[in-house]
């Protein structure tokens, strides 16, 4: 699999479940129900750009779903990357959605419908 052409998912988000306000753990349980709603795996896609409604008809792959995952948050005002896993000689890969908050405070993995986790960081004090 390769992952050399990126998708170009155009995100309306009038068409979108309202996810907005809340915190990125909330945010991430939201996104990841409202992909559950439409999600369908479709391997014919591998490095084909898919419009929204192309990936909602048709359904993609892990870059797709990553890729969506990553330009909701944005819209939702958090950050984020994808995180791309290769086999030992590079033939098969995977590909996951890495986001976190603007304090840097908590993150969430996703993987298409799964939410892998979430976590919090405290500040560490030598004190």
């Amino acid at each position: 699999m390769s992952f050399n052409n990126k998708t170009n998912l155009l995100i309306n988000s009038e068409s979108n479940t309202d996810c907005e306000g809340l915190s990125l753990i909330q945010a991430s349980k939201c996104l990841n129900d409202e992909v559950k709603g439409f999600f369908k795996y479709n391997i014919s896609n591998v490095n084909k750009e898919l419009s929204l409604e192309e990936l909602k008809v048709q359904g993609g792959v892990c870059n797709h779903w990553s890729e969506y995952y990553l330009n909701r948050f944005k819209e939702l005002g958090f950050l984020g990357k994808e995180v791309i896993f290769w086999s030992k000689n590079k033939d098969k890969g995977h590909e996951i959605a890495l986001v976190w908050d603007n304090n840097i405070s908590s993150y969430c993995i996703l993987d298409q419908t799964n939410i892998i986790g979430c976590g919090i960081w405290k500040e560490y004090n030598e004190n």
